[in-house]
């Protein structure tokens, strides 16, 4: 009895450890009986609970093109594997078929020489570092299936000139198109809530964003050392006045300067009526105001939030009866504990926004 329970504690230990090195975990096994299959050039494992297909291999590791099936031997093939073609070095194509729903993490990194990919409308997650460091990539289209993109997915991907993020997105995760050096251009869509950290730091070429309108938060550093930012485009300014920033490099307006409202260049501003607060770092850096029109709803200002916006030379209030200004921002959530201000002047206004306390929180009574 004691070497039967040794023998099966050791098969157990070693099956384990296989399919840890492959991607899924021995409980993964024991409960979906997974199974192998080859067609000869990919390798599958088959999930018995879902009937479905994952490519999870290659049998030759130089092959140059490669056409996913959407199904095999009369089930379909849902999605590609962690791992499954990174260490296909001299891989150059492929094509994912629109029954894959998911590309796991790792999947394509380190395919050096890979230089496009038809991703399938199909696809809903393309998870993180699934194409890192894949240096020949010249462009993706993502479908307008895909709701989330991971951490680090395009990472490092040196030759991708341009990014379209569909409507379909939610979130874009950190460090996602970090260090893309060649990318110029990025479209972010209108159903994008949040911005992961570092998301595009070190895109040193990126010269035009668009911010879609659902936008709520982004991460820290998303855009540091994008210093050949010229031009941010959005199309709602209540939306932009809400958005979370957490630092002066998560908006990209630190590089960019020139904020373009639906096509025109904004350098008078008016504030919608309906804006209670406008967020910290809001117009930082928005070196083309030059003048900002505040209205009675607005009781909150953040910090920096218009900071270094060097043209300015006006910021008029409807109410400039109980404005307070605070550098602490637990005073300024409560309200309370602030120095009241004059406003009643716009230039004088404008300076102290922009310059004498740009890093002040203020809020009216």
């Amino acid at each position: 009895m004691k070497k039967t329970k040794k023998f099966l504690l050791t098969a157990l230990i070693c099956l384990t450890a296989i399919f840890g090195a492959i991607g899924f975990s021995s409980c993964e096994f024991l409960n979906k009986t997974i199974l192998w299959k080859n067609n000869g050039v990919l390798y599958y494992s088959f999930n018995v609970y879902t009937k479905s297909y994952s490519v999870v291999g290659v049998r030759d590791e130089s092959i140059l093109e490669i056409i996913i099936p959407s199904s095999f031997k009369g089930n379909p093939v849902t999605s590609i594997g962690y791992h499954a073609f990174s260490e296909c070095k001299n891989l150059k194509s492929i094509v994912i078929p629109g029954s894959i729903q998911s590309i796991f993490g790792y999947s394509f990194e380190g395919c050096k020489n890979f230089e496009t990919v038809v991703i399938g409308n199909g696809v809903v997650s393309i998870e993180n570092k699934a194409f890192e460091n894949c240096d020949s990539l010249t462009s993706v289209i993502i479908p307008n299936s895909v709701q989330s993109i991971g951490n680090m997915a395009f990472g490092n991907c040196d030759s991708l000139t341009s990014v379209v993020i569909p409507d379909s997105v939610q979130s874009i995760g950190n460090m996602a198109f970090w260090d893309c050096n060649s990318l110029t251009s990025v479209e972010i869509g209108d159903s994008v809530q949040s911005i992961g950290r570092y998301a595009f730091a070190d895109c040193d070429n990126l010269i035009s964003v668009k911010i879609g309108e659902k936008v709520q938060s982004i991460g820290d550093s998303a855009f540091l050392g994008c210093t050949n930012l010229t031009n941010i485009y959005i199309t709602d300014i209540a939306a932009w006045c809400n958005i979370d920033f957490y630092d002066i490099t998560s908006n990209p307006l630190c590089y960019a300067e020139n904020l373009y409202l639906n096509g025109e260049l904004v350098t008078e501003l008016v504030i919608p009526d309906d804006i209670t607060q406008i967020k910290p770092y809001a117009f930082s850096g928005g070196a083309s105001l030059t003048s900002v029109e505040i209205p009675d709803s607005v009781e909150f200002i953040g910090r920096y939030a218009f900071a270094a916006c060097d043209k300015l030379t006006s910021i008029s209030f409807k109410d400039t009866s109980t404005w307070y200004r605070t550098d602490s921002k637990t005073n300024w959530e409560n309200k309370t504990g602030g120095t009241q201000t004059d406003v009643t002047k716009s230039d004088d206004n404008a300076e102290y926004f922009k310059d004498t306390y740009y890093d002040y929180y203020w809020y009216k009574l």
